[in-house]
């Protein structure tokens, strides 16, 4: 069989309550096919897990580093998962096949074996289109045009769609699952267009939610590093890193997969909401074993409210 790292972040909190039920729907439903070893790391100082998780990962023989890896970017939490990557590519190199997984996200179905061949990096095209670009004319199209001058990368056409609303694109990516395999130096590669991306201090007319225009600088460098493997990338398929609060729109298009078909799911903040497996699932779907598991296991504490994105 082959072996898989799987390689995520666990912070104190919320975060390593996801990052348990990660590890848990793992060893329920993700390793019929394909064998696996768990690296958790906890990259921040003063943003460790408690004393329970750090059992929990040692009673299951889960790899757990609270190794201070951010520094220099600790105000900026999604930059943990390019410093544990680049820091496992570097100190394992045994592992021919790394999986980069947010911690919001779960397995509902088995790994498939295919995705181990050859080499290759795959992901998966951003949900809309957010800071992303649609090509000349768009909005955002002079910000990239700007990145990639900088890069000194040619900037791809809009060849690629969104997954959730059907734009045309410039190739801009999810980082919630990346998989690279017999591609040594890929994450260290994105680390370093990222510090570089951040210390050139290009920032674009968008603000993010989290009210900084940089927030998504972890998925721009991710684009700019995917450009320079361009003959090893392939697009994930859709039953993985599937934007689950979409559900209920995605299910009226033509190639939608079944809930119980779906490989991983990504769920943002919503498994903390304590409507929302219902609000995602059919009847026919509540019958099911994945339902009835991620049933008993929600919500996540603590508890939020407010109005579904579909």
């Amino acid at each position: 069989m082959h072996q898989l790292a799987i390689v995520m972040i666990a912070e104190q909190d919320i975060y390593e309550q996801q990052a348990r039920l990660l590890c848990e729907s793992i060893f329920k439903f993700a390793n019929q096919e394909v064998d696996f070893d768990i690296f958790v790391f906890s990259p921040r100082k003063d943003k460790k897990p408690n004393s329970q998780t750090a059992a929990y990962f040692k009673q299951h023989n889960i790899f757990h580093s609270t190794e201070d890896l951010n520094v220099d970017f600790d105000y900026f939490p999604l930059a943990n998962s390019l410093f544990a990557a680049d820091y496992f590519e570097k100190n394992f190199k045994e592992y021919k096949h790394i999986l980069l997984c947010d911690c919001d996200t779960v397995f509902l179905n088995s790994f498939q074996p295919e995705l181990l061949a050859g080499e290759t990096v795959y992901a998966k095209i951003v949900d809309n289109i957010g800071v992303g670009s649609g090509g000349d004319g768009h909005k955002n199209d002079p910000f990239w045009q700007q990145i990639f001058r900088y890069f000194k990368l040619p900037l791809t056409e809009p060849n690629h769609e969104t997954t959730v609303r059907v734009e045309p694109i410039r190739p801009y990516f999810n980082s919630g699952f990346v998989l690279a395999n017999n591609m040594h130096g890929f994450f260290q590669q994105w680390l370093q267009d990222f510090i570089t991306l951040m210390n050139s201090g290009i920032k674009p007319d968008y603000y993010g939610r989290d009210g900084t225009n940089f927030g998504f600088y972890e998925q721009l460098a991710l684009s700019i590093t995917l450009a320079k493997y361009d003959n090893n990338f392939s697009l994930l398929p859709l039953a993985y890193n599937y934007p689950i609060p979409f559900q209920p729109f995605l299910s009226e298009q033509v190639n939608h997969i079944a809930f119980d078909e779906l490989v991983h799911i990504h769920y943002h903040k919503w498994f903390q909401h304590p409507g929302f497996l219902d609000h995602i699932t059919t009847e026919q779907d509540k019958s099911t074993e994945q339902y009835l598991w991620l049933r008993d296991r929600l919500p996540l504490a603590p508890k939020i409210s407010g109005e579904f994105k579909c």
